[in-house]
């Protein structure tokens, strides 16, 4: 905001939605005010931006017009994310539609399954057809992608096959993504698969507890196997991965959330331990792990409430609350964590607008995560348990 008054002297110090005039400032001042989840000042300033380059270009732009272009390839693309992330879905796709229009004329208003050819328009309009639940059309468009990068580099990939590589990293995690969320769990096995013997070429076909030393296939494998419920595999390939990634404790805490998953609570404990043994490296303190540990608690107490032992279940509730509240003390603006306070909360009975709105900080910060999450196997059952209680119980205790 400084540098902004710098250029933009008459700027007053709080006003976050007026352009300064200085593009990579007013860009950055627009990403930072979308971070922080004040999605008005962010989208006034991104408007009044896009505002004055349709101006200066001729063209004719509104202040509540939200979807059409201002000519500005960066500012349309950031609107258009900007809409996505306030999950206002409408003007989003349409600002992507005509942007893709832009670079395919002959492309029809309505057709959100043909690529444009523009990489950065094509992969963004997938992810928002995929977040609108538009699986045909995210899934189309991503393998029309694929089947194109596939020709370009003499490859073959054909239309209706979901498991061969395409060859582009990008495209082809989204695509293993797309399946996983369609509950393509076979496909998407293969596929990732293919991509993890890519990197590792020794690996065999049907040998997914090995780690293939990428970390981002191999994260995604390890919760591909927990999403099948394949726990024997997930547990080699898990621990194999804790040794291969040293420094990357993500491993370890996905362990630890199966062996709650699975209600190993003395199996999850005495691994606490064993981490706590370690030496003064031990990564006990780290926000996996203590994610990990409110997680533990927070299903234990789901457990509870459907055996009707609702003191129990509270008590554990409150337990699980005050190590994500360490966390969140510690890592402000942890996604994870957020959310974790947010899931506690609504089971104890707080105040509606005060578990959303960590709920809608979660997202912001972390706008890939309701995606992971909703997938997870408790989930069904923290519903169950809230249906049964509703969002306002009280249990027999009180909670200080």
């Amino acid at each position: 905001q400084a540098m902004a008054r710098d250029k933009k002297p008459d700027l007053e110090a709080g006003d976050y939605s007026t352009p300064c005039g200085g593009y990579t400032i007013d860009l950055a001042r627009a990403r930072l005010q979308e971070e922080r989840g004040d999605y008005q000042s962010a989208g006034e300033l991104l408007q009044a931006m896009a505002m004055a380059i349709a101006r200066d270009r001729k063209l004719n732009l509104e202040a509540g017009d939200y979807s059409t272009p201002c000519g500005d390839y960066t500012i349309d693309i950031t609107r258009a994310r900007l809409q996505e992330e306030r999950g206002d879905y409408q003007p989003a796709g349409e600002l992507l539609q005509a942007m893709a229009r832009d670079k395919k004329p002959d492309l029809e208003a309505g057709d959100y399954s043909t690529p444009c050819g523009d990489y950065t328009i094509d992969i963004t309009r997938a992810r928002l057809q995929e977040r609108r639940g538009d699986y045909q059309s995210a899934g189309e468009l991503l393998q029309a992608m694929a089947m194109a990068i596939a020709r370009d580099r003499k490859l073959n990939l054909e239309a209706g096959d979901y498991s061969t590589l395409c060859g582009d990293y990008t495209i082809d995690l989204a695509r293993v993504r797309l399946l996983q969320e369609r509950g393509d769990y076979q496909s998407a096995g293969e596929l990732l698969q293919a991509m993890a013997r890519d990197k590792k070429p020794d690996l065999e076909a049907g040998d997914y507890s090995t780690p293939c030393g990428d970390y981002t296939i191999d994260i995604t494998r390890v919760r591909l196997l927990q999403e099948r419920g394949d726990y024997d595999t997930f547990d080699t390939l898990t621990k194999a991965c804790i040794s291969t990634y040293p420094t990357r404790p993500e491993y370890t805490e996905a362990y630890l959330i199966c062996l709650g998953e699975q209600k190993k609570w003395e199996e999850f404990d005495e691994e606490i331990k064993a981490i706590a043994s370690e030496d003064k490296n031990s990564p006990i303190h780290s926000k996996n792990i203590q994610h990990a540990l409110s997680i533990r608690y927070f299903q234990e107490a789901l457990c509870k409430y459907e055996e009707r032992e609702n003191d129990e279940g509270y008590l554990l509730c409150l337990t699980s609350l005050s190590v994500a509240d360490a966390i969140c003390k510690k890592y402000p603006s942890l996604a994870s964590a957020l959310s974790q306070r947010a899931h506690c909360l609504r089971l104890l009975g707080g105040k509606d607008g005060e578990w959303k709105e960590l709920f809608r900080r979660a997202n912001v910060i972390d706008p890939e995560r309701m995606n992971r999450e909703k997938r997870d196997r408790w989930r069904v059952q923290e519903q169950t348990v809230l249906d049964a209680l509703g969002y306002s119980h009280r249990a027999g205790v009180k909670r200080k």
